[in-house]
């Protein structure tokens, strides 16, 4: 089966992510990444990085740079090819119907009502005057601060933005109680709070994706890349993605006013002629 024709049968969601993995490669210096700093960047556990970077070295895509560990990696011949191939069927798949967002960086804190009886295993993590303990629960990432248990979501795909949110904190929610149960230890699931502001993306905006082939571009508002391997458009505030949300609906009303301003402009130059006709002259007064 040619290269084409194994990525054109993947679903959309290893399609992207596979892209996404292969352009994070292919953005380390000349001495490679390593599995770990993978996985951190696109915010996913070790090991699925770890399928991912065993599949494709098997198949020639990744090459080790090095013996030792740990092992830093590079993109192949081949495998600059198959990034460019993924690309490509992302661009032509899609046909424009409407926006597709990607929620990323949601994360739900929990207040700790009684601290765990059970020894977090997590990686412990020295800050600048307090430490916390990190790890991957369920594939989530979790911290763990003595005060606040946070639960980062997983990178969620969908047309209705209210939706995506739902799903994440119902995903946060989930771990938080089976962490209660497995460590020994209550949480206040009653009085959750966003750690942060939650991101959306929006993958499928025609405008971004060919802008972001050339350039990257930022504002207050948002940022215009393809840091994921594919154009979108980012915004950093919901409030921002409900105003792109209505959009369409606001131009097209625009659209329908701009229809009928001829009509307008012609009948308010005739009613004015009129006027000027009936001031100068004793013409009959049958327009009001």
């Amino acid at each position: 089966m040619s290269r084409t024709n194994y990525v054109k049968k993947m679903s959309k969601n290893r399609l992207k992510f596979l892209t996404q993995l292969l352009f994070t490669v292919s953005q380390a210096d000349l001495g490679g990444i390593y599995q770990a700093e993978v996985a951190r960047r696109l915010r996913v556990s070790r090991q699925r990085v770890s399928y991912w970077f065993n599949k494709l070295e098997r198949n020639g895509y990744l090459k080790r740079r090095a013996d030792g560990k740990p092992a830093f990696y590079v993109l192949t011949e081949a495998g600059k090819s198959l990034l460019k191939t993924c690309q490509e069927i992302i661009r032509r798949s899609r046909s424009y119907k409407g926006p597709v967002f990607r929620l990323h960086r949601f994360g739900v804190k929990f207040p700790v009502v009684k601290p765990p009886k059970i020894e977090i295993d997590w990686k412990k993590v020295k800050m600048q005057n307090w430490s916390k303990y990190v790890g991957y629960e369920s594939e989530l990432r979790v911290e763990f601060t003595g005060k606040h248990l946070i639960i980062w979501a997983s990178e969620l795909i969908g047309r209705n933005p209210n939706e995506l949110i739902a799903i994440a904190s119902l995903q946060c929610t989930k771990l938080a109680l089976i962490l209660e149960s497995k460590f020994g230890m209550k949480l206040d699931t009653d009085k959750p709070e966003l750690s942060g502001r939650p991101h959306f993306a929006i993958l499928s905006d025609p405008i971004a994706m060919s802008v972001a082939r050339y350039m990257t571009m930022s504002s207050e508002m948002g940022v215009i890349d393809s840091s994921r391997g594919y154009g979108e458009l980012e915004y950093w505030s919901p409030e921002f993605v409900h105003e792109y949300f209505h959009m369409p609906r606001r131009v097209k009303n625009i659209e329908e006013r701009l229809i009928k301003l001829p009509d307008v402009i012609a009948d308010a130059l005739i009613k004015r002629l009129y006027l000027n006709l009936r001031a100068n002259s004793r013409i009959p007064h049958f327009i009001n």
